[in-house]
């Protein structure tokens, strides 16, 4: 089984990779192209290298005016706040890096004074979008009271709304109305965005999404991403939540109001929120989730990936490791109708109060197959799989092994009504 998971993974970032060249050049651009430095002299047309916009901003009312297919933004830091009229700034918190229908937002170039500027390496030339607009935050989201409620926004938009190679920072969506929301980016109104390859990176928000938040039938496609150390609602380490934020959910991904979202190939780590440290899918939003890592996450539930109301995401081989809850479903936590597949997965390493590889509860019924827990903890039931007031997973193929439990069910605790068809499966080990 182990060499399957292996080959498998490796299939499914082959097809990642062939599905992003798809998605990029199927996009009717409308020719127009252009740049973007923020070393460039102030009074650029942004049509050449020599002759860039200094700001963002700037080019994306030039695109929005014109027809423009691509924007090439270089290596360097920008912020939603600055363009050629205000170089320093306004302060504004509700500025943000609007996508537009049929423009493809291109990071990680060399720019000017390369030998090469259009030479692009979005590690080597890191581009930046950063919603620290005074330039002061500090560890653990200090001093961000100032922050853009959201770096990036997209509003009906459709698949041919690039945004590839950036990294997306410093996004504080601690307002009100929409604004509390998203952080990093926020997506409504059936916004189906392509977001490929970027870093959302230290964004929060009060209620849902520190990195990314889609709602209202919206599903971005989004490719070979990396969540990282994202926070929705305060820090969670006691289980406390921010004050205007009654279930802040999904510190790395919020997804809400069905939208289902195609998320291949990322990495979701040490994100944080008082549910769904990793992702959270809420009211009828089943995203397909292929070829990810969940790892170092956290929250009151489901510190890895929370899916409820009716959620019922494909999480098709993917890893669950070193994910953590406060109380229940270290890896996963399934609640209220939420029936989720889940396909050539591993939970390893997971620890919660109840269910430390997952925890299924209230009529709630996901199909497990060939997939592995091992090492596992619970300080009381169900270390490896908790299954709770009538819920009955089906599990085939699967090993629990050296999963453990304070109280019971080392391998897989069934309780109040539950009872899972379980075939072909191997326990052992467990305590």
């Amino acid at each position: 089984m182990v060499k399957h998971h292996l080959i498998s993974r490796r299939a499914v970032h082959t097809f990642m990779a062939l599905i992003a060249i798809l998605l990029l050049s199927s996009i009717a651009h409308g020719g127009g192209l252009l740049f973007v430095d923020d070393d460039a002299p102030s009074g650029g047309d942004g049509m050449s290298w020599d002759t860039a916009y200094r700001f963002l901003a700037d080019a994306l009312v030039a695109a929005g005016k014109d027809q423009v297919g691509e924007i090439r933004v270089a290596q360097g830091v920008y912020k939603p706040d600055r363009d050629e009229a205000n170089p320093d700034g306004t302060g504004d918190r509700e500025a943000t890096f609007q996508l537009i229908n049929g423009l493809a937002l291109m990071g990680g170039y060399a720019g000017i004074g390369a030998k090469d500027p259009d030479a692009r390496d979005i590690e080597l030339y890191e581009t930046i979008l950063s919603g620290d607009l005074l330039g002061n935050d500090g560890p653990d989201f200090k001093n961000n009271d100032e922050n853009s409620y959201h770096v990036v926004r997209g509003d009906a938009i459709d698949e041919t709304a690039v945004l590839d190679g950036f990294s997306i920072t410093a996004g504080n969506a601690d307002g009100s109305g929409d604004q509390y929301q998203g952080g990093g980016m926020y997506n409504s109104g059936g916004a189906s965005p392509t977001v490929t390859s970027c870093t959302f990176v230290a964004n929060s928000a009060d209620l849902g999404g520190g990195g990314m938040c889609n709602l209202q039938d919206s599903s971005p496609t989004v490719i070979d991403c990396t969540f990282n150390g994202n926070l929705a609602g305060s820090l969670v380490a006691t289980g406390s939540t921010s004050e205007n934020a009654t279930t802040p959910a999904g510190g790395g991904m919020y997804n809400s109001g069905d939208s289902s979202p195609t998320v291949i190939g990322c990495t979701f780590v040490a994100n944080a929120a008082a549910y769904g440290g990793g992702m959270t899918n809420a009211e009828n939003s089943s995203p397909t989730v292929n070829g990810c890592t969940f790892s170092d996450n956290s929250g009151a539930d489901g510190g890895g990936m929370l899916n409820v109301f009716s959620s019922n995401p494909a999480v098709t081989d993917c890893i669950f490791s070193g994910n953590s809850a406060y109380s229940w479903g270290g890896g996963m936590y399934n609640f209220g109708n939420s029936n989720p597949t889940v396909t050539n997965c591993t939970f390893s390493e997971n620890s919660a109060r109840d269910g430390g590889g997952m925890y299924n509860f209230g009529n709630t019924n996901p199909t497990v197959t060939n997939c592995t827990f091992s090492d596992n903890s619970a300080e009381e039931g169900g270390g490896g799989m908790l299954n709770f007031f009538y819920s009955n997973p089906t599990v085939t193929n699967c090993t629990f092994s050296d999963n453990s439990a304070g109280e019971g069910g080392g391998g897989m605790f069934n309780f109040f009504n539950s009872n899972p068809t379980v075939t072909n499966c191997t326990f052992s080990g467990n305590s």
